[in-house]
């Protein structure tokens, strides 16, 4: 029974299935114990626990009789032969088994596809973990995705060499661990870290101790990068990668954060085939300036985050001599408006989000002509795709109220958005929608919008 004990451990499998189980019938076991058994479940997923068990253990027969008895019901036995020792149709079971072990081979893909550690588990927790990973014979075939989320209780002091703490020796034992999963993971396309910055410097320094692992281990299958700070250095074993991604750790953490921001952009800028970049910080025109001249060649840009960010004017410049980028994601709505010299519009922001984004699509097309789609912030909720030069698509990223979020429109390139958020055709001329929308409107901020209408002649804000 150790291989039923087994297959009852697939938690989230299971769940699946109890979600959409229904009791078919009622057996003495729930009249005696009020509780569902076993026997409670479908034939169709009897047999396939049944089939778990090994053809050649005795302790098993009578299960094995019982599973046939569930196939013979199943298939309507006194229309096919009997078989007289387990009372049911043996041909049928066999047939069912095979059809089960097709299935576990495509289950077995999709489990393995994703391996999460975490949430804030320990090193010593996701050393084991990495142990049976590397133990598994499926692991190095199926893997495409590794997320590690680790949380160590205690620091390791950044610039010392020898720790004799326990903390510092889990530390060091799961950073080998990882290392070794690594190396026989070689189909892994994506790699996810969260980790504090002890544990991101333990990893760097299990890479320094052993000059022979830091020149040999490469991950040439890794496609995508979701860092944590200081664990730029990840980026230099992975040559083929495409994209480099960093969370709000870079903004909320307080240790060299600025330090860490150029240490990324330097490492990302030496990645030949790099075409997406997306930096969460406080974005600068200096690191606008360097990722300009040592990624000329990005696609895509993410300017995440932050409460800090350079004037449009510049930065539409300096954006402009990255011929190819085809995608641009601006800050959050506060940040853009800031940029803007919007002063107080976020004081009504339903109101006037629908108009601001009009303001701000216009002047970044209009200065960026190879620019594909653009992608506002939170405030705005909305992503333009300019498909043509006569077309902008708008598609809304979080449900508003219809009066601003169904219809949009531009000097330049006219649209409107279906109510659904899909559908784009041509409109009526900005003049004719924007008094529709000032008639919506309070009377408050019908000036505030005028008064922000005048600002459109100008260049540049």
């Amino acid at each position: 029974m150790e291989t039923v004990s087994h297959f009852f451990s697939v938690y989230t499998y299971l769940q699946q299935i109890w979600r959409k189980l229904k009791i078919q019938r009622v057996n003495h076991q729930i009249m005696a114990k009020n509780a569902p058994s076993i026997l409670c479940l479908p034939d169709d997923v009897l047999l396939m626990i049944f089939d778990q068990l090994q053809q050649n253990d005795r302790q098993s027969l009578p299960v094995r009789r019982l599973a046939l008895y569930a196939a013979c019901r199943k298939h309507k036995p006194r229309q096919c032969p009997q078989n007289q020792n387990t009372n049911g149709h043996e041909g049928d079971f066999i047939r069912f088994s095979a059809s089960n072990r097709r299935i576990r081979s495509l289950a077995r893909a999709k489990l393995l596809r994703t391996i999460s550690l975490g949430t804030s588990w320990s090193p010593e927790r996701a050393s084991k973990a990495l142990t049976n990973l590397s133990q598994s014979p499926h692991a190095s075939e199926y893997v495409r995705e590794l997320r590690l989320d680790i949380w160590d209780a205690g620091d390791l002091v950044v610039g010392v060499e020898k720790t004799t703490t326990q903390a510092a020796k889990n530390l060091l034992k799961f950073s080998h661990q990882f290392l070794a999963a690594a190396r026989l993971l070689d189909n892994v396309q994506k790699i996810k870290i969260a980790v504090p910055a002890s544990t991101a410097f333990a990893l760097h320094y299990a890479f320094r101790l052993d000059v022979s692992v830091e020149a040999g281990i490469q991950l040439p299958n890794v496609r995508e990068l979701d860092l944590n700070p200081f664990m730029h250095w990840i980026i230099d074993f992975c040559p083929n990668v495409r994209s480099v991604k960093s969370n709000d750790w870079l903004v909320q953490s307080g240790v060299a954060r600025h330090d860490q921001v150029q240490a990324i952009i330097e490492a990302a800028g030496r990645a030949p085939f790099l075409e997406h970049l997306a930096l969460h910080c406080r974005w600068r025109l200096e690191l606008l300036q360097q990722v300009v001249e040592q990624m000329p060649g990005l696609r895509a840009l993410d300017l995440r985050g932050g409460d800090f960010a350079p004037d449009m004017k510049y930065m539409l410049s300096v954006l402009q001599r990255m011929e190819k980028l085809e995608t641009l994601r601006l800050p959050k709505a506060p940040k853009a408006g800031h940029i803007l010299g919007l002063d107080g519009w976020y004081l009504s922001l339903g109101e006037t989000s629908t108009f601001h984004h009009q303001v701000v699509t216009k002047k970044v097309f209009r200065e960026l002509r190879h620019l594909e789609e653009l992608c506002l912030g939170r405030g705005f909720q909305a992503r333009m795709l300019n498909r043509e030069l006569s077309q902008i698509d708008v598609r809304w990223e979080s449900s508003r109220s219809p009066h601003y979020s169904h219809r949009s429109s531009y000097e330049e390139v006219p649209c409107t958005m279906s109510e659904n958020g899909q559908a784009l055709k041509s409109c009526p001329s900005e003049c004719v929608l924007e008094q529709e929308l000032l008639q919506e409107l309070s009377e408050e901020d019908q000036e505030n919008i005028r008064g922000l209408r005048l600002l459109e002649d100008e260049p540049y804000y």
